[in-house]
């Protein structure tokens, strides 16, 4: 014994706007499925949240650009400040060896140089 094809579809909708009638969605979903009669889907219609708003009910803190919750911005500004020390250390060191590679070639310099005299 073979099981009649069902499909069930889930349509988020903003408010005001009128999402697909339930009848055409079934006709769609099962003219692309073979076997399948538009009586065998079950269509869903709920509401979406608007853009902008958080979908948790969660608020967000806003840290320059990005949107992070209010838990996790401690951690990201102790991530960014330790990124950027790290940087200016890096930086540090960099400048401390290019000098002394300068000094080194000028001794070399001046030791290949023969003095005149």
């Amino acid at each position: 014994m073979q099981l009649a094809a069902r499909a069930a579809v889930l349509l988020k909708a903003r408010q005001g706007r009128a999402p697909l009638a339930e009848g055409d969605v079934q006709k769609l979903v099962a003219g692309s499925v073979a076997g399948l009669e538009p009586a065998s889907v079950s269509v869903v219609v709920t509401a979406a949240s608007e853009p902008g708003e958080a979908s948790t009910g969660a608020t967000l803190a806003a840290l320059g650009p990005l949107r992070i919750t209010p838990g996790t911005r401690p951690l990201l500004l102790a991530a960014l400040a330790t990124g950027l020390a790290l940087l200016a250390l890096l930086a540090g060191l960099l400048l401390m060896t290019a000098r002394r590679i300068a000094a080194l070639e000028r001794e070399a310099r001046t030791k290949a140089t023969p003095e005149r005299g």
